[in-house]
């Protein structure tokens, strides 16, 4: 009787803990999420892609951006994954990646890509600069609130920075960032920029290597913007990078100009004399000087060699001059191309070839390409806010039917420039050709000035005071006096004159 009531006892102990078990491992199953193991490689479709820690990015955008798609088949783990990761990464808008499965179902598979956000700015202060620069600096590095600081953005503003005090000669400016979290908005931080200028950085002396043909006085001539310190205080000796690449332009033009086409500059470097002096080493090739043995053209069927060559002016046997040739070709007024833009053909060309170098002889060939004359289709004018059109278009020499002619279009300009109505210098004449058609319209581009008199004047004589005031209106609309709605101060627009003057005696 003892023995059966201990085996009772005992098969009841049995039941209760294999209850209690089964109900912890159920327990465990509920209260953990699904841990997979990566170890086990497999191919998945991707049934969808969810974006996850991110507040102000599109996520559209960073799913593109990622290169997974839903409905691609993968490999888990494989490349697709990684390399999702790494281009997300090169965008510099993240500190932390994480792509994780978030369900299987069979063989689809559910991603979520977790981004981590940079902080962004929530304000900025700048330290180390004249309160006249600061709204200036602000505007070239261009970092509003809210937006995120990130490495690219950092270095960006320190090279504004620095290019910026490089212009105005200051060679070894400093800039530090210093990042502090706002305790007041989460994931932004306050940014502090300490400027060092330091010392103003001049050329205490140039040199040039490799020059035979210039001395070194006669090319730092050719230099404007770029001079080494000595005795005269008013001249400038900063060293600036954008006017020593501008000067550097100069040297090359200058030796072509006498006839070294080959000339090079093979190197450049500064190096530190004192804390606010550099010197500045410049190595050139300069090559040999050409000079020209023959010219011909080709392809001239209106204008006989003999003109061309009278037009031109360049003699055999002078020195290779670049410079020239193209001024005689081109640019001149009398260049040879006015030949041809005189007389309608528009779209000529002109093409100088070297078909021969002898030592140090150059054989050139100037390629001529006629076309077909062109004539004016419509004649605009545009700009004269204040000036009626007709009173411009009065002064022209060219006119729609009328064959293009660059003599004309500059005589146009110089009776516009007369007028007073309109800046001179402002005067922009613009062939707008169409080869298909044969045709050209022309643009009179102009910009108003005032050219309004006042006069006041005053003396004493004969025992009493003598005073004079008047005003002169250069571009009056008598037309339009009555017209209570033209008065702008007072109708205008018809180039008229009318003076006002009043005189007093006593």
């Amino acid at each position: 009787m003892i023995k059966m009531c201990s085996y009772k006892k005992i098969i009841l102990l049995l039941a209760v803990i294999l209850l209690v078990s089964e109900s912890l491992r159920l327990e465990a199953q509920v209260g953990t999420s699904t841990i997979y193991d990566y170890r086990d490689i497999e191919d998945y479709i991707i049934g969808n892609i969810t974006i996850s820690g991110v507040r102000f990015l599109d996520y559209n955008a960073l799913i593109g951006v990622s290169g997974l798609r839903q409905g691609q088949l993968i490999t888990i783990p494989g490349d697709e994954i990684s390399g999702a990761a790494q281009k997300l990464w090169a965008q510099g808008l993240f500190s932390d990646i994480r792509i994780t499965i978030s369900e299987i179902r069979s063989d689809t598979v559910f991603l979520d890509i977790y981004l981590q956000e940079r902080p962004r700015l929530s304000s900025l202060k700048i330290n180390g600069i004249k309160k006249s620069e600061l709204q200036d600096i602000k505007d070239k590095i261009n970092l509003p609130n809210g937006s995120q600081v990130t490495a690219f953005i950092l270095n960006n503003t320190e090279k504004i920075i620095k290019d910026h005090y490089l212009e105005k000669g200051y060679l070894n400016t400093e800039v530090n960032f210093i990042q502090k979290e706002d305790p007041d908005k989460p994931n932004s931080v306050i940014l502090t920029i300490d400027v060092n200028k330091n010392q103003k950085v001049k050329i205490d002396r140039i040199e040039f290597i490799g020059n035979q043909d210039f001395d070194d006085r006669k090319l730092k001539r050719q230099m404007k913007g770029t001079k080494e310190k000595n005795w005269n205080f008013l001249r400038s000796s900063k060293y600036i990078s954008e006017k020593f690449t501008e000067d550097r332009e100069k040297l090359y033009t200058f030796y072509n100009e006498n006839g070294y086409k080959d000339f090079a500059i093979i190197s450049d470097s500064l190096y530190t004399v004192s804390g606010d002096r550099v010197g500045l080493v410049i190595k050139v090739e300069e090559g040999r000087q050409y000079f020209l043995r023959n010219i011909s053209w080709v392809g001239n069927s209106i204008y006989p060699t003999s003109l061309l060559d009278k037009v031109l002016n360049i003699d055999k046997g002078s020195v290779y001059n670049k410079t020239l040739l193209e001024k005689r070709l081109r640019v001149d007024e009398d260049a040879v191309s006015s030949l041809y833009l005189d007389h309608g053909y528009l779209f000529s060309n002109l093409t100088p070839v070297e078909t021969r170098i002898v030592g140090d002889s150059v054989d050139l060939e100037i390629r001529i390409y006629e076309g077909d004359q062109a004539y004016l289709n419509d004649v605009i004018i545009k700009g004269n806010t204040r000036t009626n059109e007709h009173v411009a278009r009065r002064e022209l020499y060219t006119l729609p039917g009328d064959l293009f002619s660059k003599e004309n279009i500059m005589r146009s300009v110089r009776q516009i420039g007369v007028l007073g109505h309109f800046d001179p210098e402002k005067i922009n004449p613009q062939p707008v050709p169409d080869p298909m058609t044969g045709s050209v319209d022309l643009l009179y581009a102009l910009e108003e000035r005032a050219n309004d008199q006042f006069e006041i004047s005053g003396g004493w004589g004969a025992g009493m005071l003598v005073g004079t005031v008047g005003v002169r209106f250069n571009n009056f609309a008598m037309r339009n006096f009555f017209k209570l709605n033209e008065w702008r101060p007072y109708p205008s627009g018809d180039g008229q004159s009318l003076s006002i003057r009043a005189q007093s005696n006593g």
